[in-house]
């Protein structure tokens, strides 16, 4: 049996794991992570966490790459959340392996 971690779990674990070394994460917070960091109301990472990890849960391991359908579901976050810009720092895209290892972690596809 797969299981099927909460949304509040997920947060917690990139908070954990990601946000522990952003660079755009407010200067002198600490990461505790069961506590929300005052930057995630504007992180795109967070706005597009849900839908990443709905994805995430979605996609059969036994068929195709995890991998390569989570860099699309990234891919497609980025656009919906307009952070392609090349003059700002995108987390979508700098996390993106980190990402990609949590929820596979997270949602037994690794």
């Amino acid at each position: 049996m797969r299981h099927i971690p909460t949304l509040q779990t997920t947060e917690r674990a990139l908070r954990a794991r990601v946000c522990a070394i952003c660079p755009n994460r407010t200067p002198g917070e600490a990461v505790h992570p069961d506590l929300p960091l005052t930057c995630e109301t504007d992180c795109p990472l967070f706005a597009a966490l849900p839908y990443l990890r709905q994805t995430a849960l979605n996609l059969d391991p036994m068929v195709g790459r995890f991998e390569h359908a989570m860099h699309k579901s990234i891919h497609r976050a980025q656009e919906l959340h307009g952070t392609q810009a090349h003059d700002c720092f995108d987390p979508l895209k700098a996390h993106t392996p980190r990402v990609i290892h949590l929820l596979g972690e997270l949602t037994g596809h690794r």
